[in-house]
């Protein structure tokens, strides 16, 4: 965890609270022990270790770039970053105290992945895992309490998207909704039972076309342009009476392309007017105005965790009269169409985190927008030959992807949270796979482009002073790979 600092020039000998931590360097340093130089991989406590950086802001031996932020626990005694190397009669360092001043992780760049939870949804939740705790299928005081505020949560999110409460079904997540809205269109509808669907969906939508796939439906993947945007009549011409189904996402999780919906929606439905049109907008929602009629879909995905709500907390609008057969099944919650106990708290969550995203949306678009741009503007007039992969126009306001030619994105990754920034190479659910993105590939970069590419994305806590620090240590770092 990175913290932030409190200290003088004196050192701290004394543990703080219950810890009595010696030393806690980062990683990859040189270290002169006894004399002798060695190398240490890790966080670890040495008594003693010299550390072979003496300021912070420099490269060590290794190469590794030291800011000024030093990786703690609350409580730790860390070794002062300005005066690394200066030997204190005792342990080799000048003490901070690590302070829960300025508590963050890192300069989080990774809002695509998720987003830290405002604290009205923390505060809003809070008595769903206290007295309020009832299940709301039940008939008695205890679960009214509890079914009240599920109904009122439903209310909230049916009016900011412009749907009725009934056709609001509270899911897990992104992915649930997604599986919910294509396998139940499709095994609902006997007669047609396709699906059409883009080549750059998450991987919820085209691992769900892979599964039908994989019971002989018919399924079609239409193909994108260079900025990963998709041409409504190349998507009207895939649909044939066959299709039940077409899916396509609002914003791109890992470039930010803002696909043209009302244009899908339109140019499918004037040739196949009972297909269904299912949009993925769990990217979108946090900076796009989403209204299902004006985008004309009779299914939408949300996720809760993608704007400041709860993790495993989503919804599935599903237009009234639209056939949907249930996945999960059992005591038939949520009209049928999704079995199971229902969670208040999260229910509670996305929406009190979806009144606040919309309350913040005008801001979210210019600001965080600008913050975005800076980093961008940065990146391409200090990082020589760097590629933006994201559209100029036509882009979500919080997403930057961004091709460093020559450089491995594992490695450019690495380091970077090594130095406090986090970013990532594509979408979070792949984020462990050495897996090249399918995105990216499908706009046209070669597998080695598609290696060099990191996807840099902003949220509601970003700032300005986050992107120019990112700036430098992404500049910095880049010289010394190059």
């Amino acid at each position: 965890m990175l913290l932030g600092t409190q200290g003088s020039a004196t050192p701290h000998h004394a543990p703080v609270g219950h810890l009595d931590r010696t030393s806690l360097v980062p990683t990859h340093h040189i270290h002169d022990v006894d004399g002798a130089e060695r190398a240490d991989h890790g966080y670890d406590l040495h008594p003693g270790a010299l550390a072979a950086t003496p300021i912070a802001d420099e490269f060590d031996r290794l190469g590794v770039f030291h800011p000024r932020r030093v990786r703690a626990e609350v409580g730790d005694r860390i070794p002062d970053p300005v005066v690394w190397g200066r030997q204190d009669s005792r342990y080799g360092y000048a003490w901070h105290r690590a302070t829960c001043d300025n508590m963050r992780v890192s300069i989080y760049l990774d809002h695509a992945a998720t987003t830290p939870m405002r604290p009205e949804t923390w505060e809003a939740m809070a008595p769903f895992a206290g007295d309020t705790f009832g299940n709301p299928s039940g008939v008695h005081g205890v679960s009214r309490a509890a079914k009240n505020a599920l109904e009122t949560a439903r209310e909230t999110i049916a009016a900011i998207i412009g749907a009725r409460p009934l056709e609001v079904v509270f899911t897990s997540g992104g992915t649930e909704s997604d599986n919910l809205a294509i396998k139940g269109a499709v095994l609902s509808n006997t007669p047609r039972q396709g699906m059409v669907t883009s080549a750059v969906e998450h991987e919820a939508v085209l691992e769900t076309a892979d599964f039908l796939k994989r019971l002989g439906l018919p399924v079609t993947i239409v193909g994108v342009d260079s900025e990963a945007r998709v041409d409504p009549d190349e998507v009207a011409a895939a649909v044939t009476e066959d299709t039940s189904v077409v899916s396509v996402m609002m914003v791109n999780n890992e470039t930010g392309t803002v696909q043209d919906i009302r244009a899908i929606s339109d140019a499918v439905k004037s040739g196949s007017p009972e297909t269904l049109i299912h949009s993925d907008a769990v990217q979108a929602f946090g900076c796009e105005t989403v209204d299902v009629d004006d985008l004309g879909l009779d299914l939408l995905t949300i996720s809760a965790h993608k704007f400041g709500g709860p993790k495993g907390s989503g919804i599935l609008y599903v237009r009234d009269g639209t056939a949907l057969e249930p996945v999960i099944h059992g005591g038939g919650q949520e009209l049928g169409r999704r079995s199971g106990t229902h969670d208040v708290a999260a229910a509670v969550g996305i929406a009190t985190a979806a009144e606040a995203a919309s309350r913040d949306r005008e801001r979210f678009e210019t600001e965080v927008r600008g913050i975005r741009d800076r980093l961008e503007q940065r990146l391409v007039q200090d990082v020589g030959g760097v590629v933006v992969n994201s559209p100029v126009t036509g882009r979500s306001s919080h997403h930057l992807n961004v091709r460093f030619p020559g450089i491995r994105n594992e490695t450019l990754l690495m380091l970077l949270d090594q130095h406090g920034v986090a970013a990532s190479a594509g979408s979070a659910c792949q984020s462990g796979a050495a897996t090249v993105s399918h995105v990216l590939e499908a706009m046209g970069l070669t597998p080695d482009q598609a290696r060099e590419s990191v996807r840099f994305t902003f949220g509601w806590t970003s700032t300005m002073d986050e992107a120019d620090e990112a700036a430098s240590i992404v500049e910095s770092i880049v010289s010394r790979l190059s």
